[in-house]
């Protein structure tokens, strides 16, 4: 049987109200040569029935279900990625669709930039069902053939650029095995900057279309204690990462750090705030005596800083 141009990877978690409508955006492409996997994270509702059902009535589409939850979407995609026939992957999640054209533009786009990663345009879906613009930003030459090391920063303070589109197979699965969480809630993220730092050539297609479902449950748009405590896992990976690879005088460099001092100081705050406030006052007394002066000379800069700035918050 002769492989497939491009599979689409879906990683799925109780999804059931929503992966139907994922797959018949793929079904509905102008461009046929896929194959779709779903990758069900051992989900508890009927998201494994609904993808059965669709696998029933075309053969491009397979439905794999894991024998227990990874806690992540990373790990079922990547188990996606290594069932892949293609040589081109295209990842959806499993609560979002696609545009028209969507896949015969990345292919189009693809070839004709000689690319590793083809990036698409990103528009919001909100819950009332209207969309708007989101990526790529203002400012990001969609026309330019990129080297992926140049886009790393336009993902630090905020995403200028998007991490989805296509993205050649045996490049994601060599980035992917260095992935030091799997596991963790924002593996991706962590996965997507170096994958554009690995990438020799990065296009950008704005014909391509992906529509992001904005869910305020997800791991993504929480801001509970926890969530923000697992972005300073992600924080410190990033961070060691960046470490490794850039000099300290260079742009990203001290991006990183200034991104990892902001999320420090949000994750203070947002304990602070949701504290108690017998434990409020407890923290004002402590920081009101706080000589920072004497603070300054035994912490280092990327400690005090963030310090600084949270005394200045607790008393506004």
């Amino acid at each position: 049987m002769t492989n497939p141009q491009i599979s689409v990877i879906i990683p799925a978690y109780n999804a059931a109200d929503t992966i139907g409508r994922t797959i018949q955006s793929i079904i509905d492409q102008s461009f046929d040569d896929w194959e779709l996997i779903v990758v069900d994270d051992r989900s508890t509702d009927n998201t494994a029935g609904i993808v059965g059902k669709f696998s029933q009535n075309d053969s491009r589409i397979r439905l794999f279900v894991r024998e227990s939850n990874s806690g992540g979407a990373f790990v079922p995609r990547m188990q996606g990625f290594r069932m892949a026939r293609a040589e081109s992957i295209v990842p959806i999640d499993a609560d979002d669709t696609v545009g028209p054209g969507y896949l015969e533009a990345l292919m189009a786009r693809g070839r004709s930039a000689a690319a590793d990663l083809v990036l698409a345009a990103v528009e919001l879906i909100a819950a009332d069902g209207k969309c708007r613009p989101y990526l790529p930003a203002d400012g990001i030459d969609a026309d330019k053939i990129y080297s992926g090391r140049d886009l790393v920063k336009e993902t630090i303070e905020q995403w200028r650029v998007s991490g989805l589109g296509l993205m050649r197979r045996e490049l994601a699965l060599k980035v992917a095995d260095r992935i030091i969480r799997p596991t963790h809630p924002f593996a991706d993220e962590v996965f997507t900057r170096q994958l554009l730092f690995e990438a020799n050539t990065v296009a950008l297609c704005n014909d391509a279309v992906y529509l992001y479902a904005i869910n305020p449950k997800s791991v993504t748009h929480r801001t509970d204690n926890r969530t923000y405590f697992q972005r300073f896992d992600l924080s410190h990976d990033l961070l060691e990462w960046c470490e490794e690879n850039y000099s300290c005088d260079s742009v990203e460099y001290a991006l990183f750090h200034k991104h990892n001092a902001l999320v420090v100081v949000a994750a203070i705050r947002d304990r602070f705030f949701h504290s108690m406030t017998a434990y409020r006052a407890v923290v004002r007394r402590n920081m009101a005596s706080m000589d920072m002066a004497v603070v300054r000379r035994l912490l280092p800069a990327k400690y005090y800083y963030p310090l600084l700035m949270f005394k200045w918050m607790a008393f506004c």
